[in-house]
């Protein structure tokens, strides 16, 4: 690759580091949030995310809202497994 394409591609592929740093506890968000916490989850997810850009490739994910609560999933088995 030459010119602005390597450009890009150097660009891309250290979004991951770059998200890492972003969210760590010593990150950029810590010193402008006051109670700013590492969660796990976000991270992960925003990781996610960046690699596949990086590989440009499809990612399928879903975050649940912050304050929803676990949603149980039944059926007819797990009916009959806890009568």
């Amino acid at each position: 690759m030459q010119g602005a394409a390597a450009d890009a591609h150097v660009a891309v592929s250290d979004l991951t580091e770059r998200t890492r740093a972003a969210l760590a506890h010593a990150g950029p968000l810590a010193e402008k949030l006051s109670g700013y916490v590492v969660r796990n989850a976000q991270l992960h997810l925003a990781e996610a995310v960046a690699d596949a850009m990086d590989a440009r490739a499809t990612l399928i994910a879903e975050a649940a809202p912050a304050l929803a609560r676990p949603t149980p999933i039944w059926s007819p088995r797990c009916s009959r497994a806890s009568a």
